[in-house]
């Protein structure tokens, strides 16, 4: 562990001309800073050390030894509780009043243990608060280092914090027991390690019995807030003064405090073993002012947890479940439906419509459709609520689930105008209609509706949803073209996430597929690929709806062709296809066929033997296909029409898709359609419109940025043609630039074993058979910063970011030659 106290500290307590004063909870090293001061007066005369057993000897000790002490003496005193206060603040109070004087330092717990106000007002402190005696986020990965368990070293440092009493008994317990020990309940490892004892001990009795109890009930939220502790009398004074009592503990931040979590586990056990009726009683009546202030998450978790999961029935229908869901946010739902039980949710009509919802955004479609059957089939509950049931109906028309009908949107906009002047509804519905919209590529009437939901939203104060306003439009603007306008909107939906709804991991979700849409447009691949780990690895079981799915899923399969061949992605897209099936998102996998045809398509464009059956020709072109979908079959099928040699056909095709989505301003397609124009023209031997059209590429992919998919699809053609595109329009320096950008991307069908060094080519090959990074050391006797080492060159030459793909690029380009050794004893 780094060295403490630090030398910044020891210096500023040696060089002050006051009084230091050391003020921190117990367990925050005020007494080793006091005995390493002791060991090394550097500059001071003899060094006095004062603690407990002094005060009890002679109380008023301390006082005596300040009043003698000369002015080159250092004077530390510890556990002044125990003294006779007064006696000793008056002596220090005639000393720094002299002209010389010796230097005093003090640790204490609490700034009330003395009555130092007189010197506070005087300017006579230099108080060293918890903030510098804490320990840092370096110290935290020092020693935590020696926990052999990831899972292990991540519940030590959430539960320690920077709390150094707290951290040093945790990894002591973990280095003394095996690693079965921390399976145990927070509360269990608490008491094994000796930190309940500590905390019960040395840190409790500094609470009075009604500070103790506010602090249990305050810990027992998610956050403490003041607003929640004022609504019974006093309490948010109590926690205030308590908060006073335990600075480092509990932080103070506005309106919220923070409380350590190792203290959180205690004080909550230990009101639970004092009296578990009274306490019960307590949780249930923190559940209810929880309800009305809208903190259904905590009063859902508190209702169960006091055994009374009926009142989630009850706050569930006094709000309303897609009330809710707008103002409070899906984990809201989701804590409603978890916390209640099946017994209650089955008895309760709104919490079915959460339950619902929860499989909705859960990717389960085939489980919210069967909830919202039985919803809709029973007279009581659609007479009752019939406007709900059309709304979710709607939702799942939006989430991808189901081709719509073709008077869907009308309908939908009939019941929005029928509605109250309600704002949480208008936006709810509003937005509904703006996602439909834009899937449609009715992008003007989707803007329309993006300004009408964030005004009622604002109106709602539904943060919540204008969080995801902020991600609708993104993908609007994706869909228009314009990439970097999408990436300032997703960053605004993630600062909103990380401040206001980090517990939300659908959201994540969410920004994350958007994201690498966005990162692969502009060729930022590492980007994209940390955006695909949360949103594409995670799909089907997370929140998405069409929009998300296709922003992640494309990219994805791209990139996934740059690691692997053509008929491993092949084979990805059909698995994902099969899951997605399952899980009745049989739109979103027919569509994952249509994209892999036009990977099978675009490999045959640039002279590869690809034998592939396309389904494009299974796909009758459908009125109400999102725009998505209109532009992954239009492609598809004049991948066939080309292979197929019906090269009239295909344009035909693409010129009346391009016309169209020029109308509906989407950009995004227009210049996909483009670029398959140019591939027809080239493909069929005319030049002269290859060249236009190639041209005409060059300004629609400048003027959104987007160079990765213009790099795959004709970044060779672009060097070929270079000199006739200059001479047919000189670029402007913009398209200059960009098509400089777009034709220098580094291919990956040079890699050849000869780029790998032979233990390069061994640690490879011992990949391949899996391990973790000492099995491998093991395996070829090197250490596992070799190990590391070697990795990290194989992945730069094979221009991969992961062991699987490189792997895959092993097995593909036959890089596997030699045998792994067992043990060469060589050192790397």
């Amino acid at each position: 562990m780094s060295r403490f106290p630090t030398p910044a500290l020891i210096n500023r307590i040696r060089c002050t001309d006051k009084v230091t004063l050391l003020c921190a909870p117990p367990g925050y090293r005020k007494r080793e800073t006091l005995l390493e001061l002791a060991g090394n007066p550097a500059g001071t005369g003899q060094a006095l050390f004062i603690d407990g057993i002094d005060h009890k000897l002679d109380p008023k000790g301390a006082g005596n030894a300040v009043l003698a002490a000369d002015n080159q003496a250092l004077l530390l005193i510890a556990d002044p509780l125990l003294c006779d206060g007064d006696f000793l603040v008056r002596a220090i109070e005639r000393r720094v009043g002299a002209e010389l004087s010796p230097k005093i330092v003090l640790a204490m717990d609490a700034l009330d243990h003395l009555p130092i106000a007189g010197l506070r007002a005087k300017g006579a402190l230099d108080i060293v608060g918890p903030k510098t005696l804490a320990i840092s986020p370096r110290e935290i990965r020092e020693a935590a280092k020696v926990v052999g368990l990831q899972s292990v070293r991540r519940r030590i440092t959430r539960i320690a914090g920077d709390w150094p009493a707290a951290l040093s008994l945790l990894v002591r317990f973990a280095l003394e027991s095996d690693s079965d020990a921390f399976g145990l309940p927070d509360a269990d490892l608490l008491r094994a390690s000796g930190l309940y004892d500590f905390i019960n001990q040395r840190v409790f009795p500094l609470l009075s019995p009604v500070e103790q109890e506010v602090v249990a009930r305050a810990s027992l939220l998610s956050r403490a807030d003041i607003a929640l502790l004022r609504l019974a009398a006093r309490e948010d004074r109590n926690f205030a003064a308590a908060a006073h009592k335990l600075q480092g503990l509990i932080s103070r931040k506005n309106e919220q405090f923070s409380i350590n979590q190792a203290l959180r586990i205690f004080v909550v056990e230990h009101a639970a073993t004092q009296d578990f009726e009274k306490f019960q009683g307590k949780i249930l009546e923190l559940a209810e002012q929880c309800a009305s202030k809208n903190r259904l998450h905590d009063a859902a978790r508190l209702a169960a947890e006091a055994g009374h999961p009926e009142r989630i029935g009850a706050y569930a229908e006094e709000h309303g479940a897609l009330l809710i869901w707008v103002l409070c946010g899906f984990s809201d739902v989701r804590a409603l439906v978890d916390n209640a039980g099946a017994e209650v949710i089955d008895s309760s009509p709104v919490l079915r419509m959460m339950r619902c919802i929860v499989f909705l955004k859960m990717g389960n479609i085939h489980g919210a459709e069967r909830e919202f059957k039985r919803l809709a089939e029973d007279p009581k509950i659609s007479g009752s609520m019939g406007k709900e049931i059309e709304i979710v109906r709607v939702t799942l028309l939006a989430y991808g689930c189901s081709l719509a009908r073709q008077n869907d949107l009308e309908l939908f906009a009939d019941l929005l105008a029928e509605q109250s002047n309600e704002p949480a509804w208008q936006t709810f519905l509003a937005t509904l209609s703006c996602m439909l919209n834009s899937q449609r590529g009715r992008l003007h009437r989707a803007r329309e509706n993006l300004r009408e939901a964030r005004m009622h939203a604002e109106r709602a104060g539904a943060r919540y949803n204008l969080m995801f306003l902020h991600l609708h439009e993104a993908a609007i603007e994706l869909a228009q073209g314009k990439p970097e306008t999408a990436r300032r909107l997703v960053a605004n939906a993630r600062k909103m996430w990380r401040s206001e709804f980090p517990d939300d991991i659908g959201v994540e979700t969410v920004f994350s597929a958007l994201s690498a849409s966005i990162e692969f447009a502009f060729g930022r691949l590492t980007s994209a690929r940390h955006a695909l780990r949360k949103s594409a690895h995670r799909m089907p079981d997370a929140e998405a709806w069409f929009d998300i799915y296709f922003a992640a899923y494309e990219p994805y399969a791209r990139i996934y062709l740059k690691d692997h061949d053509l008929t491993a992605t092949l084979d990805m897209l059909a698995a994902e296809e099969a899951n997605l099936e399952a899980r009745g998102l049989g739109r979103i996998a027919r569509l994952l066929g249509g994209l892999g045809d036009c990977l099978a398509g675009e490999a045959r464009q640039r002279g590869e033997m690809v034998d592939h059956r396309f389904s494009a020709d299974s796909q009758e072109e459908n009125p109400v296909w999102s725009w998505q979908e209109q532009e992954t079959y239009t492609l598809a099928s004049t991948h066939l029409d080309i292979s197929n040699g019906n090269f009239e056909r295909a344009i035909e095709k693409l010129d009346a898709a391009k016309l169209s989505a020029t109308e509906r301003e989407l950009r995004r397609s227009v210049l996909r359609y483009e670029i398959q124009i140019f591939c027809v023209y080239k493909q069929c031997g005319d030049l002269e419109q290859a060249i236009k059209s190639l041209r005409e590429v060059v300004a629609l992919g400048t003027a959104s940025g987007a160079s990765q998919i213009i790099s795959d699809l004709v970044g060779p053609q672009l060097v070929e043609h270079a000199g006739e595109l200059e001479r047919g329009r000189p670029f402007s320096e913009q398209e200059g630039q960009f098509v400089a950008r777009a034709r220098v991307r580094k291919t990956r069908r040079g890699i050849s074993a000869s780029k790998l060094s032979a233990r390069e080519t061994e640690v490879l090959s011992a990949l391949s058979d899996g391990g973790s990074d000492k099995q491998l050391a093991r395996r070829l006797g090197i250490s596992e910063h070799g190990v590391r080492y070697h990795l990290k060159n194989i992945f730069r030459k094979l221009e991969v970011h992961d062991r699987t793909s490189a792997i895959a690029i092993a097995h593909q380009k036959k890089l596997l030659r030699f045998p792994v050794p067992t043990n060469s004893g060589r050192s790397a």
